[in-house]
């Protein structure tokens, strides 16, 4: 992965093992939730849509161990309080850095399992939701990048009458 911002996956770019840069190590899966551990204020988290990613060592990666609780991990530690709070026990003046183990030890409270059922068919969906538009807008993307010199180019068409 090139980059997490703000709850987004930018760009991934495709590698292969022995091409990849040296931090390009972690294995991710879908549900996971990224956290970026140098400068935790610039909000370098984003919870994982795609199969086959591969993150940066840079990131703590926090995989719940229920399903039920996957949309809770990524809110309750990519809110705002909670970046504020990595952000001040960060270590380093130049480079400032939280370790994984900060990311592990953070609490987060809940009331019982049916809430966490209930939060996580609502969050969840939603969350899918946004992985299916975030999925068509890189198709259409590419789709726009492809046909817009050819249209441009005079070389294709476009049928007024539709």
């Amino acid at each position: 992965m090139a980059n997490a911002k703000n709850g987004s996956v930018g760009e991934a770019i495709e590698y292969s093992f022995s091409e990849a840069p040296s931090r390009a190590r972690r294995i991710l899966r879908p549900h996971d939730t990224i956290i970026g551990v140098v400068r935790p204020a610039n909000r370098s988290f984003a919870y994982v849509n795609e199969d086959n990613l591969t993150g940066s060592t840079g990131f703590a990666v926090v995989r719940a161990n229920n399903q039920n609780c996957r949309a809770f991990a990524y809110f309750s530690l990519t809110n705002d309080d909670c970046i504020q709070e990595f952000t001040r026990i960060a270590d380093g003046a130049a480079y400032p850095a939280i370790k994984p183990e900060d990311v592990a030890k953070t609490y987060c409270v809940y009331s019982n399992n049916k809430i966490l059922d209930a939060f996580e068919s609502i969050a969840g969906n939603i969350m899918s939701g946004v992985a299916r538009n975030q999925t068509q807008t890189k198709t259409l993307t590419k789709l726009r990048d492809t046909l817009l010199p050819k249209l441009i180019a005079g070389e294709i068409t476009i049928n007024k009458d539709i």
